[in-house]
């Protein structure tokens, strides 16, 4: 899943064709306005694998970032367990 480095070549080469196509035949404002597209499209998508590069996460094989195995939900769960626990403890006391 995802886009290989082959596909966005081929992508952006076929655009670039297209664009050049409909230089020559003389559709100037077509032409401007693919330019155009394509420098954004392009400047977006180097942004995003700038960010991706940023985030210090190991990145799967399509470029996405890999999710944690192990969640930090559980830690989470462990002190509330653990706080119940000492007030629990703290009613006992009271009471004696």
């Amino acid at each position: 899943a995802g886009l290989e480095q082959t596909h966005v070549l081929g992508i952006f080469a076929i655009t670039l064709f297209v664009i050049l196509l409909c230089g020559l035949v003389g559709f100037k404002g077509l032409t401007w306005t693919l330019l155009l597209i394509v420098n954004v499209v392009f400047f977006a998508y180097l942004m995003k694998l700038t960010i991706d590069s940023g985030l210090n996460v190991p990145l799967g094989p399509d470029g996405e970032p890999l999710g944690d195995e192990d969640s930090s939900d559980d830690d989470d769960d462990d002190d509330d367990e653990e706080e119940e626990e000492e007030e629990e403890e703290d009613e006992e006391q009271e009471e004696d």
